[in-house]
């Protein structure tokens, strides 16, 4: 099928990761059903190892799909508008100086490779310490997705990623 901005009949990438996350649960406990996997503890651990797996590949991948000339021009990514908007919603304006806004723009594509890289790689590392501060950077990255003011509110997307990180718990 064919990706496009979400809309009438459109798919989002929260959609394909939903269906990843939990097709691989639903296989795991197919697997039970059949025999082949023989307890529910064996079903859990399963689907668990299945899906901390997709999601440190996906944000591994994100980042590493964000090492462009046109993701990195702070006219041409997106970074630089989500983090200048969370910039005008929630810091005090007496802050905000145009130096300010012009230093987050320019560096908010570099921080987004840097956090979806430095998130994959630690749910690499599994259900340990690294696995648990992937999880709170990926929460962190979500919770500041849903606080982007519409229209660039990524409250969806941060529903459903954050909801299969307590895998890693």
């Amino acid at each position: 099928f064919r990706l496009r901005r979400a809309g009438v009949g459109g798919a989002t990438s929260a959609d394909v990761s939903a269906v990843l996350f939990d097709g691989a649960m639903t296989l795991c406990v197919a697997g039970h059903v059949t025999g082949l996997i023989a307890t529910w503890p064996r079903v859990v651990d399963a689907a668990g190892r299945s899906i901390r797996t997709q999601l440190a590949w996906l944000h591994l991948l994100r980042g590493f799909w964000k090492l462009n000339t046109s993701y990195l021009a702070v006219k041409t990514s997106c970074a630089p508008i989500f983090a200048v908007q969370l910039l005008d919603a929630y810091w005090p304006a007496v802050w905000v100086t145009n130096e300010t806004a012009t230093a987050v723009a320019e560096a908010a594509p570099y921080w987004m490779i840097a956090l979806e890289l430095t998130i994959g790689l630690c749910m690499l590392c599994g259900q340990g310490r690294l696995g648990r501060v992937g999880t709170t950077l990926g929460l962190l990255l979500y919770i500041g997705s849903a606080l982007t003011p519409p229209p660039n509110s990524g409250v969806m997307e941060a529903i459903v990623m954050a909801t299969r990180f307590f895998w890693f718990a």
